[in-house]
C-alpha cells in the first residue's frame, strides 16, 4: 500500500513539473540575429586577426602608429596562406573572395555584426554594427588591431567598388568609401 501511495505522489509531482513551462527547450534558445539583406552568401568573421599569421600581424605594425584603415581583397590561395594560418570557413577561390577590413579599435571588447548589404550597379555596401559607444568612460580599451572578414561567393569585384559602413548604437556611423 505504501508503494502505491508513493508511486501516485511521484506521478503527480512529475505531472506538475512538466506542466510548469509552456516552452519547448528549442524555443528557449535565443534567436540568431541575421542581417537584413545577405548578398553573395556572405559569411562574416569578427576579430579575424585571431586566425592571421604572426608575420602578417607584424606587417600591420603597432596599433598606435596605424595611419588609417586598410582593406584587403584576397582572391587566391597564395595570398590567403600569407595572411591566415587558418580560417573558420573553407574558401574556394575559384568562386569566392575574402574582403578584409582592418582598423584600430579602442572598443575591442564589443562585438561587430554584419548588419546589412546592398548594391548598386557599381558598388557593394557592407554595413557592420559595432556595439561600441554605450558603455561610458569604462568601455574603452587600449588601441588594438581589429580585422573584419567577409567571404563572398560569385562576386565580381573587378567591376564593383566595396564600401564599408560601421554603424553605432547612437545612430552615428563611420563610412569608408575608398575601397
Amino acid at each position: 500500500m505504501k508503494k502505491i501511495i508513493a508511486s501516485l505522489v511521484l506521478a503527480i509531482i512529475a505531472l506538475f513539473s512538466f506542466g510548469c513551462t509552456d516552452k519547448l527547450p528549442e524555443e528557449e534558445l535565443p534567436e540568431k540575429e541575421m542581417p537584413y539583406n545577405v548578398l553573395y552568401d556572405a559569411k562574416f568573421v569578427d576579430k579575424s586577426e585571431k586566425f592571421m599569421t604572426e608575420e602578417f600581424i607584424n606587417e600591420l605594425g603597432d596599433p598606435c602608429d596605424f595611419p588609417k584603415d586598410k582593406t584587403l581583397i584576397i582572391d587566391n590561395q597564395d595570398e590567403f596562406k600569407r595572411v591566415y594560418e587558418l580560417f573558420p570557413y573553407e574558401v574556394d577561390f575559384s568562386q569566392e573572395i575574402l574582403f578584409i577590413y582592418m582598423f584600430v579599435d579602442t572598443n575591442y571588447g564589443f562585438e561587430c555584426k554584419l548588419q546589412d548589404m546592398h548594391e548598386t550597379d557599381s558598388e557593394l555596401t557592407i554595413e557592420v554594427f559595432h556595439d561600441s559607444d554605450k558603455g561610458g568612460s569604462h568601455s574603452g580599451s587600449a588601441p588594438m588591431h581589429r580585422c573584419l572578414a567577409v567571404k563572398l561567393t560569385n562576386f565580381k569585384y573587378n567591376e564593383t567598388k566595396i564600401k564599408y559602413r560601421e554603424n553605432y548604437p547612437s545612430g552615428s556611423y563611420y563610412e569608408n568609401e575608398n575601397i
